[in-house]
């Protein structure tokens, strides 16, 4: 009998980086309702994790980014036990206005130690233990992002 897969997926987002800021969405209702974070989705069959990234951004944002990289590849448990596979990408993109995808209700130019403070600090961590593993890799990413800016 072969094994279950436990691999939940591919996904890639993007910091968007305007000056000393990046970009957050916020989510519109349904699941993570009101969470902010960064454009990003599901890496489709056969899709590059760059190209999806850049797509993401495109589609929720309306804008266009320059000089997109890899920040970095991580994974995450999911709370129900499988694991993710997630690409994280840095582009600037200094102009042009956001205009949000129907999926997001808000959206701002935040500073790392402000997403820190508010989304991904310990206290978060101790709240949602479910979601800790994942709020560790996001603090570490804005941690590397700050030593790019």
């Amino acid at each position: 009998m072969a094994p279950t897969p436990t691999h939940a997926g591919l996904t890639a987002d993007m910091f968007v980086l305007r000056g000393d800021r990046f970009l957050t969405l916020t989510r519109g209702p349904g699941l993570g309702e009101g969470v902010e974070y960064l454009p990003g989705g599901i890496v489709e069959p056969g899709e590059d994790p760059l190209d999806a990234a850049v797509r993401e951004t495109a589609e929720e944002t309306g804008l266009v980014v320059t000089d997109p990289h890899v920040l970095r590849v991580w994974t995450y448990p999911t709370p129900e036990g499988s694991e993710t596979i997630h690409a994280t990408f840095v582009a600037r993109s200094d102009v042009g206005d956001v205009l949000l995808s129907p999926e997001h209700t808000g959206h701002r130019w935040t500073t790392v130690d402000d997403y820190i403070a508010h989304w991904c600090h310990a206290g978060m961590e101790a709240m949602f233990p479910q979601h800790a593993p994942w709020l560790r890799q996001v603090r570490r990413n804005c941690e590397l992002v700050a030593g790019l800016l």
